[in-house]
């Protein structure tokens, strides 16, 4: 396996990790997409639980380049000197990762992958730049970003009912939540309102619920 520093963006102030393809071509050589991690809320690029270092690693084997780096202002990563919200940065950022890596290894497509937050980033980044070909979003809140708080608390609600319909009171977890009952460890009301007629997800064509 072989692992780089990278240093790119303005004034060479965020910091990466590049874990090279396995094999005698890269993965930028072969056409492959190149996968980026982004930061889950503020653990550094190793990710939570080293879990990003792994992926990382895993992917290469399978033969593509992957980048795994800070935001500015998490791990090794300079905090910026102006004054854009993060919102905003943490998208830029993804696009000076693409550029980095379109000069050095020649990569032209890419996949963006992140976990809570690092899937919103991806997300909105991938909305806004045509190198983005995939999207791996990893327990990404319903709403991205939504600004409008009755639809997120909507969202948020549909959510709660596809948990309680799909999980909570699925029959492997019936026994256990039993416990969590009596404990006063389980919302009883949350489920029972989940129960009742019209409160199912929305279907969907495709036969899937939102």
């Amino acid at each position: 396996m072989i692992e780089t520093v990278q240093r790119f963006g303005s004034a060479a102030r965020l910091v990466g990790v590049l874990t090279e393809a396995s094999g005698p071509r890269s993965a930028g050589a072969e056409g492959r997409p190149t996968v980026i991690l982004l930061n889950s809320g503020l653990i550094h690029r190793v990710g939570p639980n080293r879990l990003y270092v792994q992926m990382a690693r895993e992917v290469a084997r399978a033969g593509f380049d992957c980048l795994r780096f800070d935001f500015s202002g998490i791990g090794d990563s300079s905090v910026r000197t102006d004054s854009l919200p993060f919102v905003e940065s943490g998208v830029a950022e993804t696009s000076e990762a693409m550029d980095h890596l379109a000069a050095g290894r020649g990569a032209s497509r890419f996949i963006l992958a992140g976990l809570c937050s690092g899937g919103y980033f991806a997300f909105r980044a991938g909305c806004r730049d045509e190198r983005v070909v995939g999207l791996a979003l990893l327990n990404v809140r319903g709403h991205l970003g939504s600004e409008d708080k009755e639809e997120q608390d909507e969202l948020e609600a549909r959510a709660m009912r596809v948990h309680y319909r799909r999980v909570a009171l699925s029959s492997s977890y019936r026994w256990k939540n039993v416990g969590k009952v009596l404990r006063g460890e389980f919302d009883v009301k949350g489920a029972l309102r989940s129960l009742l007629p019209g409160s199912a997800p929305e279907e969907r064509g495709d036969g899937r619920t939102d």
